[in-house]
């Protein structure tokens, strides 16, 4: 049997450590991360966000879904296509086209204009900027410079580690500038010019991050170099002919493809399907939400809006940062699966706990409301996203997350409808009637974990015959002619051969046992 490893027997701060000592280059992509967080917050928080109430008003919700609408849809075409480019042609690339178009939109605000035309040009920005931005370049790249026996720890310490630099450099100056005033308070203009300073950063520490020799970068093009040395001569003309839109369609079929070919894949695709619609639909309420239970929507002025900013998107940072490095200590620990279970029916009661501003309206409800939403994000962005890589087939693990952006735009797309059509037809029966969507939401997370218990119960029958074959002294190797599959040592983490799609469940134990044997 597997013995445990150093950091799943040490204590969290030891092991955290020492997972950096072990990976130096996920320093540098966990910079990169904390520097790109911070470069989009600095727009949104003082920028973005205030335009669009201060121009939109009550209508700021129902446009904003309405805008993300169109984004998912350019989102969900081109997210498994972007995920197999950073498979192709190299990660730190990927990572510098998915910095710069989650930049755009800043860019865009900063030659127009804090203005409606300003707004306009932003919101077009976006959506081009939505090409990349579901691909979690900067996360594979991480998956690639982590030793795969640290990387449950090291999703946690880059959300964790993102969120921190996001404070530090973004959250902590406007904190000073706008509610401490111990600084003064820039311009908008200024702070977008501060944010171009960010972006600088971001690709300068890209670029310096060195990938392991023997990459499985290259898996995928030498696959394709193959498979067109095998085309026929009378085909080449027809290759060549294959239009830009044809090989984003051909992308996004094999992503799909490979979804529904895993059967853990799929099991763990519906879970983010709850969870990503509730995520998305009191995201996408936030802003003109907690403006409506304080009254600002018709009547704040400048000031209150950006306290409002500031509030609800930089002060959970704070309590942000250690929960990530502690969840990424538990799925080192306990196992991403097994973690992800217990998470569900928390983060299901964190989204509904949004709720309580109706009952306390007031400014300091606002950051408790926000944190209580972060900690609902935790289950999908550590362990559902390790889990993910994890399952995934060797040189296509940006491809795999790349499909769950894709799932996670689809799911958005109609999370975003049914805001925009909901929230106009709600008003006219109440007054402030978005609390309700919070309790929705909640219930819609809840469901995410019988996805998951139908992939643990995959894995549980397996699990003896696999016990039992480790008990007979046997090769401990995968057998290369054999026609049987090969397939991931069982560890601490529980999330080795999750579904494993070439074995069946049902088969007679004596072929388990021979196939585990094999393994």
């Amino acid at each position: 049997e597997k013995t445990p490893s150093p950091t799943s027997r040490a204590g969290p701060e030891s092991s955290m450590m020492a997972v950096l000592r072990r990976n130096p280059e996920l320093v540098k992509a966990m910079v990169a991360s904390g520097l790109q967080r911070s470069a989009v917050m600095v727009a949104i928080t003082l920028g973005t966000q205030n335009l669009r109430v201060m121009v939109w008003r009550e209508n700021t919700a129902q446009y904003t879904a309405m805008l993300s609408m169109c984004s998912s849809v350019l989102a969900m075409t081109t997210s498994g296509a972007f995920g197999r480019f950073g498979d192709r042609f190299g990660r730190r690339v990927a990572a510098c086209i998915f910095g710069l178009s989650s930049f755009l939109p800043a860019w865009a605000l900063m030659i127009f204009g804090f203005n409606a035309t300003g707004l306009l040009a932003t919101s077009a920005a976006s959506l081009l900027s939505s090409v990349a931005c579901s691909s979690d370049a900067v996360l594979v790249l991480t998956n690639d410079v982590t030793l795969e026996e640290d990387r449950a720890m090291a999703f946690g310490l880059f959300q964790g580690s993102t969120c921190l630099i996001a404070f530090l450099l973004c959250g902590l100056p406007v904190l000073l500038a706008t509610m401490v005033e111990a600084i003064p308070n820039p311009s908008v203009t200024a702070w977008l010019w501060y944010q171009v300073m960010l972006s600088a950063l971001y690709f300068l520490v890209v670029m310096t991050v060195r990938l392991p020799e023997g990459s499985v970068e290259g898996a995928i093009e030498r696959q394709s170099v193959d498979e067109e040395s095998q085309v026929p001569e009378k085909a080449e003309e027809e290759v060549l002919k294959v239009t830009l839109a044809g090989r984003i369609a051909q992308a996004a079929r094999s992503s799909m493809d490979l979804a529904f070919q895993s059967k853990s894949l799929r099991m763990l695709c519906l879970t983010s399907i709850c969870m990503f619609f509730s995520g998305d639909v009191v995201f996408d309420l936030g802003s003109q939400y907690f403006r409506d239970e304080l009254d600002l929507t018709e009547t704040g002025t400048l000031q209150e809006q950006e306290l409002v900013s500031v509030l609800s998107s930089l002060t959970p940072l704070v309590f942000v940062v250690p929960a990530t490095a502690f969840i990424g200590f538990l799925a080192q620990r306990i196992g991403s699966l097994r973690l992800l279970k217990v998470m569900i029916p928390f983060s299901a009661a964190m989204t509904a706990f949004g709720a309580s501003l109706a009952l306390m309206p007031h400014y300091w409800m606002i950051p408790v409301v926000c944190v209580a939403q972060n900690f609902a994000a935790l289950a999908g962005n550590v362990p559902l996203k390790h889990l993910v890589a994890e399952s995934a087939p060797e040189g296509r693990v940006g491809e795999a997350l790349g499909t769950l952006g894709m799932v996670g735009m689809a799911v958005s797309f109609l999370a975003n409808g049914v805001v925009a059509a909901s929230t106009p037809v709600m008003y006219k029966f109440m007054t402030k009637p978005l609390w309700i969507f919070y309790l929705v939401a909640g219930a819609l997370t809840l469901l995410g974990g019988l996805p998951i218990s139908k992939l643990s119960s995959v894995e549980a029958k397996l699990e003896p015959a696999r016990r039992r074959a480790v008990s007979t002294k046997t090769v401990s190797t995968c057998v290369p002619d054999s026609e049987l599959p090969c397939a991931s040592p069982l560890g601490d983490d529980n999330n080795a051969d999750l579904g494993d799609e070439n074995i069946d469940p049902e088969d007679e134990p004596n072929e388990i046992v021979e196939w585990a044997a094999t393994q």
